[in-house]
């Protein structure tokens, strides 16, 4: 039996979703649902967010209702700004978290550089969100989602914090030709060009550099990461194009390990 504006009415094989008062007397009926719907109320919104800011540092940002019958619930929370060398625009972040009570739309969270004030920009969130079905098993995966998303935004911070370091470590040529050498080992002509195209992106094209014998840690990265991502040869397959093969390079994750590793090397430089 589900109460619309006071008329009584009968809804089979449903469960009806209400609004409650302060004292959790129901009000209203909010949505009649499907008799497996997995309800993710305001409650259970306030307890997962809450337990994002406190393992992500997040501070609640807003919360509300959208919808004609307001039955669309948002919260966001700010984690702060990352700011990336060369340039000087810090970009606000958010952990989002949202949802529906009536089934029109999945439980969404996502890490994202928008807030959550109204439908527009609740949308705009949805195309990097983890979305959630309300079924059996949303409990166990919206957990897992969330777990991700603090993982990420802790990625964040830590890369943040990695890369504002490397952006004022001052590099010489030479100290910059010896990780290069490092890294492009080898007397052959191919080796030489390998290592001649990065110091030149280093002194001259890449973020940071100034033309000076002297640049940041900043921009080598920047030059051993563009040259290893787009301009690094790959080895010929039969029948493969070439720029397929860097393009998996790219996604497979051993350009990120690359990444990774000359971040670490310049670090301990």
């Amino acid at each position: 039996i589900a109460a619309f504006n006071g008329i009584l009415r009968e809804v089979p094989e449903s469960q009806t979703v209400f609004w409650t008062d302060a004292d959790g007397a129901p009000l209203d009926a909010a949505s009649v649902v499907g008799a497996d719907y997995r309800l993710y109320g305001p409650r259970d919104m306030r307890e997962d967010m809450t337990a994002l800011c406190e393992a992500s540092g997040a501070d609640p940002s807003s919360a509300g209702r959208i919808g004609r019958r307001g039955t669309i619930l948002f919260t966001s929370a700010k984690l702060g700004s990352l700011t990336l060398p060369g340039d000087a625009s810090p970009v606000d972040m958010f952990l989002n978290l949202s949802t529906s009570v009536d089934g029109s739309m999945r439980t969404a969270a996502s890490f994202s550089a928008i807030r959550v004030v109204c439908w527009n920009t609740l949308s705009a969130t949805f195309a990097d969100a983890t979305k959630v079905r309300h079924t059996s098993g949303h409990t166990v995966k919206l957990g897992s989602a969330l777990e991700a998303i603090a993982g990420a935004a802790g990625f964040a911070d830590a890369f943040r914090i990695q890369h504002e370091k490397l952006a004022v470590k001052r590099i010489s040529r030479d100290l910059a030709a010896k990780i290069v050498g490092d890294l492009y080992p080898g007397d052959s002509k191919r080796r030489a060009n390998q290592r001649d195209d990065i110091m030149s992106r280093f002194m001259g094209s890449a973020v940071g550099a100034d033309g000076t014998d002297v640049a940041t840690a900043w921009a080598l990265l920047q030059a051993l990461t563009e040259y290893d991502q787009h301009d690094t040869p790959m080895r010929v397959e039969a029948g493969r194009d070439p720029n397929m093969l860097r393009m998996e390079h790219v996604v497979s994750g051993d350009a990120a390990d690359y990444a990774a590793k000359v971040t670490s090397m310049l670090l301990a430089a």
